[in-house]
């Protein structure tokens, strides 16, 4: 069997490349407190003991707790994790494969984006800040199991709606990922909810959940179930007082972008939208009383996922890891961000449009700027 690699394939496998070798050049001191180094010593106790698989999955060893590093659950990564241990003597392998997944997912998404939806090469420039912005290189080589879990819920929100895929195949990625890092589970009832109903006004009602999430994390605390409780617990977690805080340009940046897409999408695309169909634009989107275009359905849908996605991300605003963390889907999904501010090419009110463009642009900018200015010596071996 031949494949064929055209020409726009061999710039996606450019990209997965130039992404391995800057990984293959991320390098740590045993010494400094990130997490890759924490993985670093699980993957050499795993290398110098007999335990098996199994061993490891049900932490009979009680590796993770002395480690104090709590992995329950997380089983697609543990696996991924002790097979690299224990036919690798090098813990770097570990990082190049974890590139290597989320890079290809990242390059399919945004080849099969441009293939069916079309965007201009000036575009791929805004795409490739936004993914850079918002699932910086750093994360992806170091912190490994989000990073990896977002990537993997991207790509079941894709395949399931816009690609029109079975609830199976959801099922599938959506368990991988949440197998990888749990963090990813609030998407799947926002997929769910997009996909199954046709109603606009449920935008608002999921949009309402996302605001009210902690309310849900108190029902699942209370739950019987050791894995929603779990949930429930991760989830205080990240919004404690105690919880780990860095800069504050990734939350603030993510916070204020989510913010600019949802203002753009409300006040302009729908808008415009509604007029073409002969209705009031925003006021019947507000209402809700009208379907999905049934010729764009899917786009939409997808579309209305990530709003409601960095809706979520708007409601835990005093949450730095539920922010920087779950921005992290919003990076692998690039392509689909961008397209949905810039697809829409007639808008009555360009002047609007054209401020928060700018104002994208150079917030993307600047969070790119500031990631490489605080991580830039990981990647420099000489430094």
């Amino acid at each position: 069997m031949k494949i064929r690699i055209n020409r726009r394939k061999s710039r996606y496998l450019l990209m997965i490349l130039i992404a391995l070798i800057v990984g293959m050049m991320f390098h740590l001191d045993r010494s400094m407190n990130m997490d890759f180094n924490r993985f670093q010593e699980i993957m050499d106790t795993i290398r110098n003991s007999g335990m098996s698989l199994f061993d490891f999955l049900s932490d009979k060893t009680h590796i993770l707790k002395w480690l104090n590093i709590t992995l329950p659950y997380m089983y697609s990564f543990n696996t991924l994790l002790y097979y690299i241990s224990k036919y690798f003597s090098n813990n770097y392998v570990m990082v190049c494969v974890s590139v290597i997944i989320d890079y290809s997912i990242i390059a399919y998404i945004a080849y099969d984006w441009r293939r069916y939806e079309g965007y201009a090469r000036k575009e791929v420039v805004l795409s490739i800040l936004i993914c850079f912005a918002f699932l910086p290189m750093i994360h992806v080589c170091s912190g490994l199991r989000t990073a990896t879990s977002a990537c993997f819920m991207s790509l079941a929100v894709y395949n399931y709606l816009y690609k029109d895929k079975s609830i199976s195949n959801f099922a599938l990625f959506s368990m991988i990922s949440i197998t990888f890092h749990p963090l990813m589970l609030f998407a799947i009832s926002i997929a769910l909810v997009v996909k199954l109903s046709k109603k606009r006004i449920m935008f608002y009602m999921t949009v309402l959940g996302c605001l009210f999430i902690s309310r849900i994390a108190d029902i699942f605390a209370k739950s019987s179930n050791a894995f929603l409780q779990s949930i429930a617990t991760k989830y205080m977690t990240y919004i404690s007082e105690g919880q780990f805080r860095a800069y504050r340009f990734a939350m603030y940046g993510s916070i204020v972008f989510s913010l600019l897409v949802i203002t753009y999408y409300m006040l302009l695309y729908r808008r415009n939208e509604g007029k073409m169909n002969g209705k009031r634009g925003l006021l019947s989107f507000v209402i809700g009383t009208r379907n999905f275009d049934p010729e764009n359905s899917d786009r939409q849908r997808l579309f209305l996922f990530y709003l409601c996605y960095m809706a979520l991300l708007v409601g835990n605003v005093g949450s730095y890891e539920m922010v920087c963390r779950g921005v992290y889907l919003v990076g692998a999904s690039a392509p689909i961000i961008m397209d949905l501010l810039f697809s829409n090419k007639k808008n009555t009110n360009g002047n609007i449009a054209f401020v928060i463009k700018i104002c994208v642009v150079f917030l993307l900018l600047y969070i790119c700027f500031s990631w490489i200015r605080y991580y830039y010596a990981y990647f420099i071996p000489f430094v």
